[in-house]
């Protein structure tokens, strides 16, 4: 435990932190609507733009829920300096991204959904190249 916390550095503890409390907010939040979908559609409706919520169906949130459930796994495996956590992590908010497009008629793409993957995968990507020799295992 003691090694793990020496080779961790403050923004990538930083970064592990604020991605546990964001896929943990997801995971709550498309739960909830999983569980409750009539009632999450027509919150949608009201407060959308896009009418049409029908698509929106407890698979739909049952599978975000899945992905960042493997995003917070991924971020788990990065807090306990393994390679593998970065790979989940990437794949699983590459899926998140890529959900709408498979499963929605009229797919959106949240540019602030987009924004901060890149920055979180970027930075992440930056903490972990710049330890020599590299921080994360196998």
């Amino acid at each position: 435990m003691l090694v793990e916390k020496s080779l961790r550095t403050p923004l990538m503890e930083a970064l592990c932190i604020l991605s546990f409390m964001g896929n943990g907010l997801a995971i709550a939040v498309f739960l909830a609507a999983a569980l409750m979908n009539t009632a999450a559609r027509e919150w949608m409706a009201e407060w959308s733009s896009n009418s049409d919520v029908s698509r929106f169906t407890t698979g739909y949130f049952l599978i975000a829920t899945a992905l960042y459930l493997l995003s917070l796994t991924g971020v788990l495996g990065m807090w306990k300096m393994k390679k593998q956590g970065f790979i989940l992590y990437v794949i699983a908010r590459c899926g998140i991204l890529c959900l709408p497009f498979f499963w929605l008629d009229d797919p959106f793409l949240p540019s602030v959904a987009v924004i901060f993957t890149l920055l979180f995968v970027g930075l992440y990507a930056r903490e972990i190249s710049r330890r020599v020799p590299h921080s994360l295992e196998p």
